[in-house]
């Protein structure tokens, strides 16, 4: 028995041995180059074969005992026989024993020099690297038809798992349909705590897009960018975050250095933030943007930095504690509410906000998009709140003044149509303006334009004004009724840009010109005056050449109810004035009860001529002729009729202005309702999250509870 043991056990030996070195001799063989290479060559013919292309590696190295797999210079042509594919490198460490678990451990990867030239010539046709995807699609078919047949009441088969712990790529170059896709170097690190880290660095893509315009040449492109966090939460910070872009067309302000720079056919931006990912999911980001800053010092865009939270999902996001400072600008608000668009729910952009309040130094916009503002240094504060949708917004509550309060705004207004910009509609209502005196001359000498009229400006004293602007396609209207120390006014004014012509009228009831103008001997005025003048350059510029005037050219009326001169009083004056360029003509009545005194005057101011007036004097007696006679009564007529005509324009204002208060006390309650539904809707929101904050704790105090008993069962046990 003992020997029959013992014979056993050198058999078991030498069998032992043997596969043993059979094994090793397996290795070895594995191992050696030549046995490597003659496997390479069988692998590329066969996959040249099923691609039905040339396919070639340089070399292959496969090392068991390091579980190393390396393949240098990969070729892959297309089915037109043009370079596809190509690889420098390609090393991959892997864990065997996984695998026997349907596991892929990548213990480290690199790839460098991967190049990849991609096109479809037309969405008809098929791309170069559909065939790739085809063949490996028809063997993935007919081993799920073989496993279907063969195996009918088998369990799912498991998915096969990938689990990288280090990856470097290098110098990748992918082109598709001539856009351009360049990375410097990618590296990723899983920690022994499970946490990644990130580092890009030089990644940049250009390519070509349509718009109503045109095609556009775009670039995009980050510098650096590192994260590093678990799976649903890290810190990512980036650099050097580029976008350009370039409609082939000409900057709009080339050649006009008084327009503004911005142009969305040229931007050149650049950009650097931090942010904190507080949660990461499917469909839900909790963030915090601790710094974001860009500029553009072509268009003069430049924001110094913005902080704020962020929680999203798909249908909404919302803002808290958003914070934006230019470089002479602040702005901040407690909250905002988005809602996401979404073509396939039928849902539009929407957005509301909480009351917006800062300090705003006006040439912070001026190279962008108000020239003009350039000098601009006067600080102003702002408030206002904000909602408004993809086609328009509202402003509530505005409040502007300045620091020392010597100028202060409210008002209200409104944005139509965005997307048309024949559409395009903005209206401002202007509830109370206060302008204390020297506060007009002050931002008047802000702008860079020539000062006329400064010392009656200052004896108007206090301004105040009530009124609305609007501005609509190639044309601004302002109206308003304007008070100060020497009188009231109400006007209108007009500028038409499609005509090129400016036109307005004005009315007063009792304005003290001659204490605006420094004039003892002139008193108060009531007068109602119209005018309007063209301003098309190419028009002008042919009366000017024609008859070499310098004059404006238009017309003006004024109807003079009653004004004093040198302590008498004078009524019903009518004065006309048209002008040419070269001559304007003019003639001023003083209507009495039996004689008019008539002064008719023309002046002149060309090239050639110096300035002249000429003046001629005039006298008409009434009732003197059966024509005069006529005329009186003819006169009499007219004026019947245009009293009934004002009487009907004065019913139809009044009914107008009713129209309107009743459309704004309407707009208001629409407003106030829209409040109110919106404050309850986050009431709601708020109260939602808190009880499923609420719901949460509570959970997590029944698990802590469940733990705790559990692990008092396990003490007892």
């Amino acid at each position: 028995m003992k020997r029959a043991i013992i014979r056993t056990l050198k058999v078991l030996a030498i069998v032992f041995l043997t596969v043993m070195v059979l094994l090793g001799v397996l290795v070895f063989v594995l191992n050696t180059s030549s046995f490597q290479n003659k496997l390479m060559r069988h692998s590329t013919q066969l996959l040249s074969e099923k691609l039905q292309t040339e396919v070639s590696i340089d070399s292959v190295s496969v090392g068991f005992f390091t579980q190393e797999i390396l393949l240098r210079g990969v070729h892959i042509e297309d089915q037109q026989h043009h370079p596809m594919l190509e690889i420098g490198l390609l090393k991959v460490s892997l864990e065997w024993l996984p695998l026997l678990r349907k596991e892929v451990h990548v213990s480290s990867a690199t790839l460098k020099g991967l190049k990849a030239v991609l096109y479809q010539p037309s969405p008809e046709e098929p791309a170069n690297y559909q065939f790739v995807i085809d063949a490996f699609k028809k063997d993935k078919a007919t081993v799920d038809s073989v496993q279907t047949t063969e195996e009918p009441d088998s369990l799912p088969k498991k998915k096969l798992e990938l689990n990288v712990k280090t990856l470097e790529i290098e110098d990748v170059s992918l082109t598709y349909n001539g856009n351009q896709v360049s990375l410097a170097q990618f590296a990723y690190h899983r920690t022994f705590f499970g946490d990644n880290e990130c580092k890009l660095k030089k990644l940049e893509a250009a390519f070509d897009r349509k718009t109503k315009k045109g095609e556009e040449r775009c670039t995009v492109g980050i510098a650096e960018l590192k994260l590093n966090g678990t799976d649903t939460k890290g810190l990512v910070k980036f650099s050097g975050l580029h976008f350009a872009n370039d409609n082939h067309l000409p900057r709009k302000n080339k050649g006009k250095p008084n327009r503004s720079a911005f142009d969305a056919g040229h931007l050149d931006i650049k950009a650097n933030g931090l942010i904190d990912v507080s949660y990461f999911g499917k469909d839900t980001l909790v963030a915090t943007f601790k710094h974001f800053d860009a500029i553009d010092p072509v268009s003069g865009i430049e924001i110094k930095k913005i902080t704020l939270g962020l929680k999203a999902n798909k249908r909404e996001a919302h803002l808290d504690n958003v914070a934006i400072q230019l470089p002479n600008t602040t702005l901040q608000f407690d909250e905002a509410r988005l809602q996401l668009p979404s073509k396939k729910e039928g849902r539009k952009l929407s957005y509301s906000t909480s009351p917006i309040t800062g300090n705003v130094l006006l040439k912070d916009i001026s190279k962008p998009f108000a020239p003009v503002l350039s000098k601009f240094s006067i600080p102003l504060s702002l408030k206002v709140t904000m909602n408004g949708d993809d086609s328009g917004m509202d402003f509530r509550d505005i409040s502007v003044k300045t620091t020392d309060s010597k100028l202060t705004i409210a008002a209200r207004g409104h944005i139509r149509n965005l997307s048309d910009k024949y559409g395009l509609a903005i209206r401002f209502d202007v509830s109370q303006m206060k302008a204390k005196k020297g506060i007009a001359e002050k931002i008047i000498n802000q702008f860079p334009v020539k000062k006329f009229m400064m010392k009656q400006l200052d004896a108007l004293g206090d301004i105040t004004y009530k009124g609305d602007l609007a501005v609509l396609w190639r044309k601004e209207e302002f109206q308003g009724k304007l008070a100060t120390a020497v009188g009231n006014l109400d006007f209108h004014f007009a500028l038409d840009e499609n005509n090129k012509y400016v036109s307005g009228t004005a009315n007063t009831e009792e304005l003290e010109l001659g204490k605006a103008f420094d004039m003892k001997e002139l008193g108060a005025i009531a007068c109602s005056a119209n005018f309007r003048f063209d301003i098309s350059k190419p028009r002008t510029a042919v009366m000017r050449k024609k008859l070499g005037g310098k004059l404006p050219i238009g017309d003006v009326e004024a109807d003079i109810k009653e004004v004093t001169f040198k302590g008498v009083k004078v009524r019903n004056v009518i004065s006309t004035i048209k002008s040419d360029g070269a001559v304007a003509n003019g003639n001023i009545t003083i209507k009495g009860k039996r004689v008019d005194l008539l002064c008719s005057f023309s002046f002149t101011n060309t090239e050639s001529i110096k300035s002249k007036l000429k003046v001629k004097p005039g006298m008409k007696i009434h009732g003197l002729s059966d024509d005069d006679k006529a005329a009186k009564e003819q006169k009499k007529l007219q004026k019947q009729q245009e009293k009934a005509e004002a009487k009907a324009r004065a019913d139809q204002d009044r009914q107008a202005r009713k129209e309107a208060k009743a459309l704004r006390k309407q707009q208001e309650a629409e407003e106030k309702a829209l409040r109110k539904q919106q404050e309850a809707e986050e009431k709601a929101l708020r109260k939602q999250q808190k009880a499923a904050e609420k719901e949460r704790r509570r959970q997590e105090k029944e698990k802590e509870k469940l733990l705790k008993r559990r692990g008092n069962d396990l003490n007892q046990d």
